[in-house]
């Protein structure tokens, strides 16, 4: 979900504030007690991302959660029948409609237990999906307020300063390399740190790497128009202007680095963004290493670059190439012994002669016994 704000330069910057224990409370206050067909139901736990976050003046949801709730019911006899309902997945992009449940019963199984069963998944689920899309609404009311900048109050009145009608009326450009290059030569003039993100991926890295440097396909996880080439001095714009940059390194598809900085950094002043792809036999691990960061934005960085990068490119992961198995002439490969010549046919002769040869011999050997003067036959 996504809410205008008035034009100002400070609602331009990117911030984000994490809501995932207000989410808990909120999701338990709408859920537990609801009730069709004597089945009720409680949240047990919800898992997961949540946060509002600032876009050139927008505030947006951004949630990914896993709800697991327990619902019970009570048979005709009285006792009672108990078993789970899972919302496998709640977005910030699904509609109504895209929400998918899973249930199961706990208690010893019956026909009127199957029958609670099938009252959950689906008479349960369909009361639940109008709330899950008001979720973001309450969000935003009772956290937007929080990303506000404190001097808006003075550009609600209708009047702006120059700079921030600019802002308002423009996109952020991605500076040129000759700017990017003299921001980042020089040391800070403060003190930076250094933030990690990674994660693992059903693909191939070079795969993976195309999804991370195509501009074509950056929107598909990023939401966002992209400006990125894989070339050593390319610019780059990523989240609609937000975070600019240039390419300084590539080394496909293990590598690539950038120059990288947010909007809530220091005028002109860029960090170094070092993206690195470990293909191993079923997958490919990502790791982002983002160094001269603002000290006191360390936290910020972290959380964008798995919100962002991590989670948005987990969020496609089915459109993502997989890894090539084995080609089946080479699963079939086998190691072969010493090549055996078959025995010429002089050689097939020479042995059929020794053979019979000695045949006769012992057959003569054999008379001169029998006939001899100590056999049977010269006895006679």
């Amino acid at each position: 979900m996504t809410q205008q704000l008035p034009p100002g330069i400070k609602n331009w910057h990117w911030r984000t504030k994490g809501c995932e224990a207000w989410a808990k409370t909120w999701l338990k206050s709408e859920i537990d007690g609801l009730e069709v067909d004597g089945v009720s139901v409680s949240v047990k736990d919800s898992e997961g991302d949540c946060e509002v976050g600032m876009r050139k003046s927008k505030l947006v949801t951004i949630y990914d959660l896993k709800i697991t709730m327990d619902w019970k019911a009570e048979t005709a006899e009285g006792e009672a029948v108990t078993g789970s309902l899972v919302a496998l997945e709640v977005a910030h992009d699904m509609d109504e409609d895209e929400y998918v449940f899973e249930s199961s019963i706990s208690s010893a199984p019956s026909k009127e237990a199957q029958a609670f069963q099938s009252t959950a998944k689906k008479g349960l689920a369909n009361k639940l999906r109008p709330i899950f899309q008001r979720f973001p609404k309450a969000m935003l009311e009772t956290h937007g307020k929080d990303l506000l900048a404190e001097d808006d109050s003075a550009n609600n009145s209708g009047a702006s300063t120059p700079a921030a009608a600019a802002a308002a009326k423009s996109t952020p450009t991605v500076p040129s390399a000759s700017t990017v290059a003299s921001s980042t030569s020089s040391k800070a003039p403060f003190n930076t740190a250094v933030v990690k993100a990674n994660g693992e991926f059903a693909s191939d890295a070079d795969g993976l790497f195309d999804f991370l440097t195509n501009a074509e396909k950056i929107p598909l996880w990023s939401r966002n128009p992209a400006t990125m080439k894989p070339e050593v001095g390319a610019e780059m714009s990523l989240f609609g202007g937000n975070i600019a940059g240039k390419v300084t390194a590539v080394e496909r598809p293990k590598s690539f680095t950038t120059t990288w900085r947010a909007p809530t950094w220091p005028e002109n002043y860029y960090g170094t963004l070092e993206t690195t792809l470990t293909q191993g036999s079923n997958s490919t691990t990502l790791d982002l290493r983002l160094s001269g960061v603002p000290v006191g934005k360390e936290d910020e960085a972290e959380r964008n670059l798995n919100i962002f990068y991590i989670n948005g490119l987990k969020q496609i992961g089915s459109v993502l190439p997989s890894v090539a198995p084995p080609s089946s002439s080479a699963a079939r490969a086998r190691p072969r012994g010493p090549k055996v010549e078959p025995p010429s046919r002089w050689l097939l002769l020479a042995n059929f002669g020794v053979a019979a040869l000695s045949f006769g011999v012992v057959g003569a050997l054999g008379a001169a016994f029998y006939f001899g003067p100590s056999g049977p036959g010269g006895r006679a």
